[in-house]
């Protein structure tokens, strides 16, 4: 059994992205305190079911401290590596020539 992508619980887990980042020094004070309060609101915006506004928002947030999708500010599979390869991280030709193999 395996978990892909453990997000279960966004109320819980959106505010936990400040905390990885400022615990890792990813962030500065500045931009934790700031994104503490926005992902109060964020939190808000669940609780009242403001699904819509809510996602768009939080994800926001949560960029800010990952960077641009396509150049992320660091790698988020493994912080201690640089982003070699974005968008990804990683060279992954080799399973594309796999995967696009007849036989398979």
């Amino acid at each position: 059994m395996a978990i892909g992508n453990g997000w279960v619980d966004p109320y819980v887990q959106y505010p936990q992205y400040a905390e990885f980042a400022h615990d890792n020094k990813l962030i500065g004070d500045t931009q934790y305190y700031s994104l503490i309060a926005a992902f109060a609101e964020c939190q808000d915006m669940i609780t009242n079911s403001n699904w819509l506004y809510a996602l768009e928002y939080c994800q926001l947030m949560v960029m800010t401290i990952l960077g641009n999708p396509l150049n992320p500010a660091f790698n988020v599979y493994d912080i201690r590596e640089k982003c070699a390869q974005p968008p990804l991280c990683y060279d992954f030709s080799d399973v594309d020539k796999m995967m696009n193999r007849p036989d398979i």
